[in-house]
């Protein structure tokens, strides 16, 4: 039978934690789990209870039938290293390669990339800037475009037709210290426009506050507010989950009209995600298992199951 939670390893890591500290532990699981396979190292190289999350993680994902997208880089790269056929087949159906955003793979991407181009014909072309490389969580590091084997012929394009000519020098003073780039000098097509500002804050509520007290601002001088807008780079990171809660937060406390795009879409909705666990749930076949699916409906709606009881009712459905 399955193990009783207080003398489960995994279990007692769940057990009592907050929220956040949930949400860090499968951050760090995630992680050593993403640098073990990067590093081709296995289970024996991690402590006990590490080796044990990862061989459950791997698990999951066999029986589920599923691959997370390091654990599809991986399996990709082992079909068309250890098996000739398959990647002779892939080259036949694939002659030209583009790759966009080059800067944001990881080592195992580059090195996937090296078995997707039929090296005899190489047709394979690579677009990218070191300098917006935002992956690192996700395995990219500046020096991607060294990778690169040097008989590809390279061009850098320098015309900016983005930013105006003040962020495009700021960006510059910015960067150009950076040890592992490639130089170089993006030339404006824009006007100059205006200064750039820097704001020093120290909380996303604080940011908010001075946001919506500039937005008045400009208001009063005569600026309509639908021409003021708020761009966010990642529409639903932060520690609430977003990070335009906060300002919204603050334009309504402060009687600021707005509109909010890009929020949750339908199928992103709490009630239609409970919905389509169900759904999910009374398709399966016999013997087969959702353990997504399973863990989100099991105590909705509220079922006031000690959180215990839940993790003995998961495990003795996997066994």
């Amino acid at each position: 039978g399955p193990m009783p939670p207080g003398e489960d390893p995994i279990a007692r890591l769940w057990l009592g934690a907050s929220k956040k500290e949930r949400r860090d532990k499968v951050a760090f699981y995630l992680e050593l789990v993403r640098r073990g396979r990067q590093q081709r190292q296995g289970y024996s190289e991690y402590l006990k209870d590490d080796a044990d999350v990862w061989r459950r993680y791997d698990a999951m994902q066999r029986r589920e039938g599923r691959l997370d997208f390091d654990a599809m880089l991986l399996h990709f790269h082992r079909l068309l290293g250890e098996h000739e056929g398959a990647r002779r087949a892939f080259h036949s159906a694939h002659s030209h390669l583009i790759v966009d955003e080059y800067q944001d793979n990881s080592e195992m991407q580059a090195k996937l990339l090296e078995l997707m181009v039929n090296q005899a014909d190489p047709q394979v072309t690579v677009v990218g800037d070191d300098d917006q490389c935002i992956y690192c969580f996700r395995g990219a590091e500046p020096g991607n475009f060294s990778r690169l084997p040097q008989r590809y012929e390279h061009c850098t394009l320098v015309d900016n037709y983005r930013s105006t000519a003040n962020i495009l020098r700021v960006a510059h003073v910015l960067l150009e210290e950076c040890a592992r780039r490639e130089a170089k000098t993006l030339a404006p097509t824009r006007e100059t426009g205006a200064p750039v500002e820097l704001w020093k804050v120290a909380t996303p509520a604080e940011q908010a506050s001075e946001l919506v007290r500039a937005m008045r601002a400009r208001h009063e001088e005569g600026v309509p507010w639908g021409e003021m807008a708020c761009l966010f780079r990642c529409f639903k990171a932060g520690e609430l989950g977003s990070l335009h809660k906060p300002l919204q937060q603050e334009l309504s406390l402060r009687r600021v009209p707005y509109t909010l795009l890009g929020g949750k879409g339908l199928f992103e909705l709490a009630p239609v995600l409970d919905a389509l666990a169900y759904l999910r749930l009374a398709a399966l076949g016999s013997g087969e298992h959702d353990d997504e699916a399973f863990v989100r409906i099991l105590n909705r709606p509220k079922r006031r199951l000690p959180e215990e009881s839940v993790l003995r009712v998961v495990e003795h459905q996997r066994q």
